[in-house]
């Protein structure tokens, strides 16, 4: 419900900058007008995006490192066998 109502206030709202450009612009410099306006609004989008990758590699560069932390803090580092990941099996497997 939210995206059509997005979609028609936007499209609404594009008719209706358009339309009143070209009202108050005089003819001579409309596409001028035109052309600063779409710089405006699409020369945003490479900036966002790269903002947004920026913003987003160094998250999963952190995420990645933060994984790594219970690796280098738990006992699992002194494991020699996967038997030794349960005492009781090794005990087992020593006593037979």
């Amino acid at each position: 419900m939210v995206q059509i109502l997005s979609g028609v206030g936007l499209g609404s709202a594009n008719v209706l900058s358009v339309t009143l450009r070209q009202i108050v612009v005089p003819r001579g410099s409309l596409a001028l007008s035109t052309g600063g306006y779409r710089l405006l609004i699409f020369g945003t989008i490479p900036i966002g995006a790269t903002l947004g990758a920026r913003t987003g590699v160094a998250v999963g560069s952190i995420g990645l490192a933060l994984s790594a932390l219970p690796m280098t803090t738990r006992p699992i580092r002194g494991l020699r066998s996967p038997q030794d990941a349960k005492p009781e099996l090794a005990d087992a497997a020593e006593s037979r």
